[in-house]
């Protein structure tokens, strides 16, 4: 909830405020290499895939890391809180964004597992558009190609088309996929 008060000097400021998480407050990862380790399989699964679909959502721009809170009293959801931002650009996000060092650090740890399969994210270490540590990279195709080039030689000559492409042109659709329940988490194929 967003505030608005007056300070002792009569100054305004603003704030937000959250109510007190009730429950046991589990950090699942933070904003360099940690995460969770596998004692709590589905929900590190499903919150290591969360943090996995910001930064395909956002093209690489961004990631939500330094994920944290509790189960609700259900045991069916997460209430989570304090986030950190990794973000291509620096200058956003606090001290805590580590730009593409942090991502690159989330992507040294993390495998994608079930739930990152059932969102159809692209597997970073195999996707031939991200680099070994999980950084997007345009690849660049060659297609061999006849050409007429009328000129003093004449006649038909053989050439190289080379042209660029980023994997995400592929997965556009990845907004409209519907997390399964967690209950019901498939263990989908590769």
């Amino acid at each position: 909830m967003a505030v608005k008060f007056k300070n002792s000097d009569g100054i305004i400021r603003h704030a937000t405020i959250e109510s007190i998480l009730e429950g046991d407050f589990i950090k699942w990862s933070n904003n360099a290499d940690y995460m969770k380790a596998e004692e709590d399989k589905d929900f590190s699964a499903t919150l290591s895939a969360f943090t996995d679909w910001t930064y395909e959502i956002t093209k690489g721009y961004l990631m939500i890391v330094d994920v944290q809170g509790i189960k609700s009293p259900s045991g069916e959801e997460f209430i989570l809180t304090d986030p950190a931002i990794h973000c291509k650009n620096t200058d956003r996000f606090g001290g805590t964004n580590l730009g593409v060092e942090g991502m690159n650090l989330f992507f040294s740890k993390h495998k994608c597992n079930s739930m990152c399969r059932a969102l159809k994210l692209l597997p970073h270490s195999a996707c031939p558009g991200f680099s070994e540590h999980g950084t997007l990279r345009l690849c660049r195709h060659e297609v061999k190609v006849s050409v007429f080039k009328p000129g003093k030689f004449g006649g038909q000559q053989s050439g190289t088309l080379s042209f660029l492409f980023s994997p995400f042109g592929l997965h556009s659709d990845s907004v409209r996929v519907k997390p399964p329940r967690l209950t019901q988490a498939p263990d989908c194929p590769p």
